[in-house]
């Protein structure tokens, strides 16, 4: 999971469906700000956005028990009520790292999502917080989760 690509992957957890070929979607609009840490380098926060398609229909609680982007990754104390939800994880593979994630949805069909994460880059400790906010465009997709 790189920097850049690194929000996109984890709110597409919460948007996963269960299997499923296709799915009618709504666009989303991303702002994210990635801020990330490591001994001896300054990097300055990046900060971007993108329009993402999520399922029309999903259950974030099914999404997180079904869907597995990185094979080496656990989910653990997940939690949901009226007011949004949080979740534990840990991942292994090339970029281990564990973290929490807290999430709360707006009355406009957007969230906010912020992620603290800690872990190894290339032997190097490293920590990194994200704060994404999705808001509805009102356009449609098409939804295909990506391949297991």
């Amino acid at each position: 999971m790189s920097y850049r690509t690194a929000p996109a992957a984890l709110l597409s957890l919460l948007a996963l469906p269960a299997l499923a070929l296709a799915d009618p979607g709504v666009m989303m609009h991303m702002n994210s700000s990635v801020k990330m840490q490591m001994p001896g380098m300054a990097m300055p926060p990046q900060a971007y956005s993108q329009e993402i398609c999520v399922p029309e229909h999903h259950d974030v609680r099914d999404a997180m028990q079904h869907s597995r982007r990185n094979k080496d990754c656990t989910i653990s104390n997940y939690q949901v009520t009226a007011a949004g939800g949080s979740f534990h994880y840990v991942c292994g593979g090339q970029m281990p790292m564990q973290g929490d994630a807290h999430f709360t949805p707006r009355s406009d069909g957007g969230a906010q999502v912020t992620i603290d994460m800690s872990g190894d880059m290339h032997g190097q400790p490293m920590t990194m917080q994200m704060h994404i906010d999705t808001t509805p465009t009102g356009a449609s997709c098409s939804y295909t989760p990506p391949a297991r």
